[in-house]
C-alpha cells in the first residue's frame, strides 16, 4: 500500500499530474488490493476512482471514456458490492469471509466471448468519440470489464489473478 501511494505520488509530481489524476491513481490501487484482501470497502473506493475519472475524462473531453465507464464499468461495481454482501459472512476466528465460486469453463468462455461481441460495440462507440489510442482504450476496456465482473462473481479466476499480483 505504501508503495501503492508512493509510486503514482511521485511520478504525479515528476511529470506535472493534477491533484485529482494523482488520487484517482492512488484510488485504482487501494481498491484493488482491498479488494483482493477481501475487504468490502475495495469497491466503494473503486465507485470513488471511478467518479474521479469521470470528472478527469470530461476535462480531457474524452466522453466515450465517460459513457463507457459510468455507463458499463459503474453499474459493474455495484453489482459487485451486492454480490459481496450477499456472498459474506462472519467467522469467529477469521473475521469477515467471503465465499468464492467456481466458475465453470461455460461462463468464463461466455465471458470471453461477451467481451469480443462487445470489444466490437466499444470500438465504434470509443471511435465516434474520436478517442486517442482506440485500440489500445478496447483492449484496456475489455480486459477491465471482465475482470470486474469475474471480481462481482467473486470466482477463482479473479482470486487468482489477484494472489499472482501480490
Amino acid at each position: 500500500m505504501i508503495a501503492g501511494i508512493i509510486v503514482p505520488l511521485t511520478l504525479g509530481l515528476v511529470f506535472h499530474s493534477s491533484a485529482i489524476a494523482i488520487i484517482a491513481a492512488i484510488t485504482w490501487i487501494a481498491s484493488s488490493l482491498f479488494q483482493a484482501k477481501g475487504k468490502i470497502k475495495g469497491y466503494l473506493i473503486g465507485a470513488v476512482g471511478l467518479v474521479l475519472y469521470a470528472i478527469i475524462s470530461f476535462r480531457l473531453t474524452l466522453y466515450g471514456e465517460i459513457a463507457v465507464s459510468m455507463g458499463i464499468a459503474f453499474p459493474i461495481m455495484i453489482f459487485g458490492f451486492i454480490s459481496w454482501l450477499r456472498n459474506s459472512r462472519r467467522d469467529k476466528v477469521e473475521g469477515e469471509v467471503v465465499i468464492i465460486r467456481k466458475t465453470k469453463i461455460r461462463e468464463f468462455a461466455l465471458v470471453i466471448l461477451s467481451q469480443i461481441i462487445m470489444g466490437v460495440g466499444y470500438y465504434f462507440l470509443l471511435g465516434a468519440f474520436d478517442t486517442k489510442f482506440l485500440i489500445l482504450s478496447v483492449a484496456s476496456l475489455m480486459a477491465n470489464i471482465a475482470g470486474e465482473y469475474l471480481m462481482a462473481r467473486r470466482t477463482i479466476f479473479s482470486i487468482q489473478i489477484f494472489r499472482k499480483c501480490r
